[in-house]
């Protein structure tokens, strides 16, 4: 129960790190995204430690199959930090303004709905929330695809039609990678 009320605590404060990213600046916490990170860091190998030095200490089977599951789930929301700061990071290389930076910062709005979503599933265990969950982190492969090809398609000149140059979408290329890999961590984690 303690490790999932800190693990609570850590999905709660990840959108954090998507703040400096964020289209809708008004929505941002203000948190200084390397304080944040290096706090949630923190905080992971703390319930980390708990939970392995509590594994060892399992007297039975019950114990010890709650025990490896949060250790799983641990493990899988220090990757979706590691995803979440990639992302936003990804995002502020691009030109503020550009079509590539218009559509990144959609992918982090999207991100930060998701969170929210993703910890009350994990809080309250709720069906309804965990199909929510789903239905927002389902396989989107064609629409990323799409994006793909159309920063792959580059005129002569370097610069797609609409995405910006090659280096944007290169970049929009790695973040919608990035994207396509909070969401697939996000459903596992429930």
């Amino acid at each position: 129960d303690l490790a999932l009320r800190e693990q609570l605590r850590l999905l709660r404060a990840a959108p954090g790190l998507l703040d400096r990213a964020r289209i809708d600046t008004a929505a941002s916490s203000g948190v200084n995204a390397a304080t944040l990170r290096t706090s949630l860091d923190a905080l992971h190998h703390e319930i980390a430690g708990f939970l392995s030095d509590n594994a060892e200490h399992a007297k039975d089977h019950d114990t010890s199959t709650l025990i490896l599951a949060a250790i799983g789930r641990e493990r899988l929301i220090a990757e979706l930090i590691d995803a979440l700061d990639a992302l936003a990071r990804e995002t502020l290389t691009l030109a503020e303004g550009s079509p590539a930076r218009a559509l990144c910062g959609r992918m982090v709005e999207a991100s930060d709905a998701m969170l929210y979503t993703l910890a009350d599933a994990v809080e309250t265990g709720d069906e309804m929330e965990c199909e929510i969950l789903n239905a927002m982190t389902s396989d989107r492969s064609d629409q990323m695809e799409a994006i793909g090809v159309g920063a792959a398609a580059a005129s002569p000149g370097g610069v797609a039609v609409s995405l910006g140059t090659a280096r944007d979408q290169a970049t929009l290329l790695y973040a919608t990678s990035v994207f396509e890999r909070v969401n697939y961590i996000a459903r596992r984690v429930v």
